[in-house]
């Protein structure tokens, strides 16, 4: 019995380190991004380009590997994402922009295929404590950005390769203990047949686009951009979306998937309409907690919502969408400096729409079985 505790707490420490690889890798470029631009002599178009490239990579990643785990298998699909985010960092140090951009790429394509996969392993490894473990999964992120923050600092004086090349430590760790992950037995036993993706999900998908475009343009240049030192910024951002992983982590089983999401979104959308009117500090700390709540509920809903054959790709879509709005925000940003208010109120608005909708449309899946 104590053994089979000890080997599921590091299935849970496994399945976390995608969450906690992306959290870990975001933060890691922001806190070196100004010494990148400087030393590569880089335009604001190629700064835009360059950590939008991370995104733009997770949006294939999360397509091409969500299709692909629920045909090959959930563990190869998380074993070759670790793989390919080793490269991809190892790729980054390199002193010229075409192969740092090109490793950027190759690391947003693993975190494209890790995070998706190992919300998929969760919802079908761990029972009626899938919303649980969902919800420290998305804490761990919150770890990996704060994390990042403590590398960062003492080896930033030895150069961004020296940083860059951290990122893929997580992932080695990931490969480690990915030799003990067992296959998905829900995998194993699924039917080949063809599903059609539960129309219902769409609030949750276009929701995962719109926060996660304010989310990766804040997490990307508040550091470079709006003069808050990395310390403070990082600590803000990374904490408040760990307390709100935490809330959901408390809430989820008690109030339901829908409850939960619809409180996230809505509170989400306040705090993007408020940004102007409010200390910027409180801004940061209200957004990234509804953060932290709507991604757990969200991730935990769209499992099951979504059956054994295509839940691949079901967290695939819901992954995609949210990178396809942070490759937008991170390229935009750079270029709307001074229309900042005008860009969050917007995004506000439209999520304070989809929270609506999700009040009427979601259906709610607290207690159902994993099918």
């Amino acid at each position: 019995m104590e053994m089979m505790k000890m080997i599921k707490k590091t299935f849970v420490v496994a399945l976390s380190l995608g969450n906690f690889s992306d959290g870990y890798d975001l933060l890691i470029v922001s806190g070196v991004l100004g010494q990148i631009a400087k030393v590569l002599s880089l335009s604001n178009l190629q700064i835009g380009v360059l950590v939008s490239s991370a995104f733009v990579g997770s949006v294939i990643g999360a397509l091409v590997m969500g299709v692909l785990s629920d045909y090959v298998g959930r563990r190869l699909s998380f074993i070759i994402s670790g793989v390919l985010f080793v490269l991809g960092s190892m790729l980054s140090i390199w002193s010229s922009y075409a192969l740092l951009l090109i490793g950027r790429i190759i690391v947003g394509f693993a975190i494209g295929g890790e995070i998706p996969t190992s919300a998929t392993l969760i919802a079908e490894l761990m029972g009626s404590n899938r919303a649980k473990i969902m919800s420290l999964s998305f804490t761990s992120w919150a770890m990996g950005g704060i994390t990042a923050l403590l590398v960062s600092i003492p080896l930033s004086a030895l150069g961004y390769r020296s940083v860059l090349l951290t990122g893929a430590f997580p992932s080695i760790f990931l490969l480690i203990l990915n030799r003990s992950m067992p296959e998905s037995p829900l995998w194993l036993r699924k039917q080949r047949s063809f599903k059609r993706i539960n129309w219902r999900v769409l609030p949750l998908i276009l929701q995962q686009f719109l926060l996660t475009m304010a989310l990766a343009s804040l997490a990307a240049y508040v550091p470079s951009y709006l003069h808050i030192t990395t310390e403070s910024s990082g600590v803000v951002l990374w904490a408040s979306f760990g307390i709100g992983s935490l809330l959901a982590l408390l809430t989820l089983d008690k109030l339901g998937r829908k409850p939960v999401t619809c409180l996230g979104c809505g509170s989400a959308a306040l705090a993007l309409v408020a940004y102007h009117v409010i200390p910027f500090t409180l801004f940061l700390v209200w957004l990234w907690l509804s953060g932290g709540l709507v991604f757990s509920s969200t991730f935990t809903a769209l499992a099951e919502l979504t059956e054994t054959s295509i839940r691949g790709r079901g967290h695939g879509l819901g992954f995609f969408s949210g990178r396809l709005g942070g490759a937008l925000g991170t390229f935009v940003f750079p270029l709307m400096l001074y229309h900042v208010d005008a860009f969050f109120s917007i995004l506000g608005v439209l999520l304070g729409i989809i929270s609506t909708v999700t009040s009427v449309y979601l259906m709610e899946t607290r207690g159902t079985q994993i099918r």
